[in-house]
């Protein structure tokens, strides 16, 4: 059975607001820039990745509790979207130390660092090799096609 608009509108907003995975009220998930080539995908594990660790390359907090929710017009995709955090999701190089690191996407995961929730590989590696330089994440979104769920 393909679920109707209502089943997906309440599992996105079921999620959104989930506070065991990634809508706590305390210790919210973060977000971290992957150094090593890594395949995304639902059985992604913290031991298929390894964080940056350029000097200001600490994983960057979410904003806790309820998350965003909503309908693409589109695509019709219901997604849920990470609240921006002040700040956004960016990484500003201050430093030599560690450079250069090549960084080939971002991976979200619980505050303790024992679980993933989901992982994007940017279109093309980014190499940091110099102070100034920027690595950003436009949207931590999680994307559920029409069809996607059966």
């Amino acid at each position: 059975m393909i679920p109707g608009n209502a089943i997906l509108n309440a599992i996105a907003e079921a999620l959104a607001a989930d506070p065991s995975t990634i809508a706590p009220l305390l210790n919210p998930p973060k977000l971290g820039l992957v150094k090593t080539a890594f395949v995304p995908g639902p059985n992604l594990a913290i031991t298929d990745y390894t964080l940056a660790d350029f000097v200001t390359s600490t994983p960057i907090g979410a904003i806790a509790g309820a998350q965003n929710s909503g309908i693409n017009p589109v695509t019709l995709e219901r997604i849920v979207e990470m609240k921006i955090p002040a700040g956004g999701w960016r990484w500003v190089v201050t430093s030599t130390t560690n450079l250069p690191q090549t960084i080939y996407g971002a991976v979200l995961y619980d505050n303790g660092g024992t679980t993933v929730y989901g992982a994007v590989l940017f279109n093309a590696p980014i190499l940091l090799d110099a102070v100034g330089q920027v690595c950003e994440v436009d949207a931590v979104q999680f994307a559920f096609l029409i069809n996607g769920i059966q």
